[in-house]
């Protein structure tokens, strides 16, 4: 049962450095996110804990959201500022990208965002509770303190070290060690 959790940390820890990754090149992020939770599912498995796998899926559902928000919102701004200077080569790019479109894409990527780590916190703290790894616990508070600082741009890089941090927590995790009780001794 050794091989399950060691290649599902593997898998969790790997999909983790991508989506650190994810901030440079946005669609990474959606396969770091399917990794993660590849990883989470065969962790749930090995320490049969529902609440890891479902969390994880909730997480994972915002988190292609976002990342799917994040990389419409990339693409078409550049194409937006593209396009503007190309029929008027006059024009100043920010002139060519509407504002309010963009703050209100922001506004339901923050919401994601937040949601997604809400729920991705959830399955770490199960999952660090099951393993006693102190720093998955610490990426989680991390990760939703970013996402809830992702409204002010400033969030981004405090995502970028919370999954960081997961990764290296994932990548370091050991199961737990199992006690039996034994049985009393006859007088």
């Amino acid at each position: 049962m050794s091989g399950r959790f060691d290649s599902s940390k593997t898998l969790a820890g790997l999909g983790s450095i991508l989506l650190t990754i994810s901030s440079a090149v946005p669609i990474i992020g959606v396969l770091g996110i399917i990794l993660l939770l590849v990883g989470l599912r065969g962790l749930a498995g090995h320490f049969q804990e529902g609440g890891i796998l479902v969390n994880g899926f909730y997480g994972f559902i915002f988190g292609i959201l976002a990342i799917g928000l994040a990389t419409m919102m990339t693409y078409s701004m550049f194409f937006a500022v593209i396009g503007a200077m190309i029929t008027n080569p006059n024009v100043i790019p920010a002139e060519s990208v509407n504002i309010l479109d963009m703050i209100l894409i922001i506004a339901v990527m923050f919401v994601f965002f937040l949601l997604e780590a809400i729920f991705f916190k959830r399955a770490f703290d199960l999952l660090a509770a099951k393993t006693e790894t102190r720093m998955l616990k610490t990426a989680s508070w991390i990760l939703v303190v970013g996402a809830a600082l992702t409204i002010v741009i400033v969030g981004l890089l405090v995502l970028l070290i919370a999954w960081l941090l997961a990764a290296i927590a994932f990548l370091s995790m050991k199961p737990k060690k199992r006690t039996f009780d034994s049985p009393p001794l006859a007088p």
